[in-house]
């Protein structure tokens, strides 16, 4: 009891003190714009601390810093998907991939005209999503022309 009595004092000396009904209010405000000011102080030093660390932990990495910036900037067209406007997303892809492939399957197992007609459906899509080249611009190529051509040879002398 005789350890707490002097902490009790004090509890109460501070409590008078800013509970006080002429000073007490401004005191009150007084405190509060410093652990304001104090918060605001210790946030910037662990912001600066935090891109300190980083850039250094990036320059060690990767190099100079417009090494990063390329990586960045690389990273971001990868993600975004290109400058055309027609390319996708690396999220999309995977989505028209999985879903073409999931098509693909559903469409041939069953075996009707409708289900080849949703399995031709999902091999577009699919090839849409690995590729990342529309599929006007697919059948259009030299290439796809050549295809289609020995193809179509193919069928004449079978």
């Amino acid at each position: 009891m005789k350890k707490g009595l002097p902490l009790l004092i004090g509890l109460g000396l501070g409590m008078a003190y800013l509970l006080d009904p002429e000073d007490g209010p401004e005191r009150r405000s007084q405190i509060g714009n410093q652990v304001k000011d104090a918060l605001k102080k210790t946030n910037d030093t662990i912001g600066s601390t935090i891109g300190s660390v980083k850039r250094t932990v990036l320059h060690r990495t990767l190099g100079d810093p417009e090494e990063v910036q390329s990586y960045r900037k690389k990273a971001e067209f990868l993600f975004r998907g290109g400058d055309e406007p027609n390319r996708w997303s690396v999220t999309d892809r995977t989505v028209a991939g999985l879903a073409g492939a999931w098509l693909t399957f559903y469409g041939f197992t069953r075996g009707d005209l409708f289900g080849k007609a949703l399995g031709a459906s999902g091999l577009g899509l699919l090839a849409r999503g690995v590729t990342n080249t529309p599929i006007t611009q697919f059948l259009r190529s030299k290439t796809g022309r050549r295809a289609l051509g020995i193809a179509s040879q193919f069928a004449r002398t079978a």
